[in-house]
Parts: C-alpha cells; sequence; structure tokens
C-alpha cells in the first residue's frame, strides 16, 4: 500500500480500504492471523502537510498459554501519521519518536512518487499482537496433577492446588 504523492495533491483527501492476505504481506511468519488483514485510511493534504489517520484490524486464532484452549481475539489498532513535504522533494515523517527525513521512492512505469506504507503497516499488525496468549484474564489454567481445565469447574483429583508454584521448596526447607 503506497501514498500516491501526485494524487494526494490533485484531490486533496483520498479514502483508502484494502484487504492484504497476511501470508505474502508478513513474510511467511505464521501468526495466528485468520483471514485477511483490513486497513482503512484517510488521508489529507494541508498545505505542505500530510495526514494518514485510520486503521488495521485482523482476527487472531490463538491457543492459550495457561488452558491450551484454541480462542479467538479480534484485533484493531490506530494509525496516525504525519509527514511533510519538502521543496526539495523529499518527505519528513513525523511520530511520537521524533522525525524522519527521506526520500519517495518512484514508480518506475508512472514516473510518480509515492510514500511507501507497507513496513509501517507489518510493524503497526505485529506490535499489535499480544505477547502472552489467555483466552481471558482470570484463566484458571489446567490441574498440575490430573491435567483437567479448571476453567471447566474444579478437577476433583483430590490434589492439593497451592496458589505458589514454589511452595514444594518450603517443604525443603521444614524438614
Amino acid at each position: 500500500m503506497n501514498i500516491s504523492i501526485s494524487d494526494l495533491k490533485l484531490k486533496k483527501n483520498i479514502k483508502l480500504s484494502e484487504k492484504i492476505a497476511p501470508a505474502g504481506f508478513l513474510q511467511g511468519e505464521d501468526n495466528g492471523i485468520t483471514g485477511d488483514i483490513a486497513v482503512e485510511l484517510a488521508l489529507s493534504l494541508s498545505g505542505d502537510d500530510i495526514r494518514a489517520d485510520g486503521k488495521v484490524s485482523f482476527t487472531l486464532g490463538l491457543e492459550c498459554g495457561r488452558c491450551l484452549e484454541p480462542y479467538i481475539l479480534p484485533v484493531s489498532e490506530e494509525i496516525n501519521l504525519r509527514y511533510k513535504l519538502s521543496a526539495d522533494g523529499s518527505v519528513t515523517e513525523f511520530d511520537e519518536f521524533g522525525s524522519d527525513t527521506f526520500n519517495p521512492e518512484k514508480n518506475r512505469s508512472t514516473g510518480d512518487f509515492y510514500i511507501p506504507l507497507d513496513a509501517l503497516l507489518r510493524e503497526t499488525v505485529l506490535l499489535a499482537m499480544p505477547m502472552k496468549h489467555l483466552c481471558r484474564l482470570d484463566c484458571a489454567g489446567l490441574c498440575p496433577a490430573c491435567g483437567k481445565n479448571l476453567n471447566a469447574g474444579s478437577c476433583g483429583c483430590g490434589k492439593d492446588h497451592p496458589s505458589n508454584p514454589f511452595s514444594k521448596l518450603n517443604d525443603l526447607l521444614n524438614t
């Protein structure tokens, strides 16, 4: 996905809506994305300032790290980009970390200059994914003795389930 600078100068406001297949977009990484990645952007040009506001949405099919049950997690992440066009043709990108100046890329077939968004969108998708996969915040996990999913109820195996996984170390200190 690219921002065409000449189209934006001509129209001043452009709305982009695109669905991207995750396999090619994420360079073959299997991150559990089910279906396409939906990207919606509203682009506007005011003087030399370009604004790109929108969102990236996708659905993850994950396995809980505690109870090992599969679950679906819808993810939506906001995008707010600011660019400034310079007289020399360079573009400055502004974000929460500062600014970065670069030369826009040129489409060889049309000769039009554009701002590539693929790397930024890929980064947004990867950073929106949860680091810890939990089906819910209060997931009880599996019984360490019999392996039953404790979210479905007590296992009834008769084993004491300490809340502290290191409680066995206390037994060593007491002997």
